[in-house]
């Protein structure tokens, strides 16, 4: 199910929905496929993630893959990897000391 609406709806939809277990944000579409890691990348790269989540915060990444997907995006795990890899790269190239979120997989505070 998809739909658009501000924060506060998306709240909303997490709190009163009686068969959805998480509400997901998009926080990028592109008009082209993504067959390829780089195509993947170059998407989380254009994504501003300081808006939502700061380079001291830890991130975990869950990636599920349906179907359709290219042969090279297949694995979950390698899409996963290459999502935070384009998150990392993104906050060591905004600051002049390099410094990364961390992974927890455990208890992030931005789970992705």
């Amino acid at each position: 199910v998809e739909f658009e609406g501000d924060r506060a709806c998306g709240y909303r939809a997490a709190l009163e929905s009686r068969c959805a277990t998480r509400v997901l944000q998009l926080l990028a579409r592109e008009d082209y496929d993504v067959d390829t890691a780089r195509d993947l990348y170059d998407v989380a790269r254009s994504v501003d993630w300081e808006k939502y989540m700061a380079v001291d915060q830890t991130l975990r990444v869950d990636a599920t893959v349906g179907r359709g997907v290219s042969q090279e995006l297949c694995h979950s795990h390698f899409s996963g990897l290459t999502l935070k890899n384009a998150v990392v790269d993104s906050f060591r190239e905004s600051n002049r000391m390099g410094a990364r979120p961390s992974v927890d997989t455990d208890a992030p505070d931005a789970p992705l």
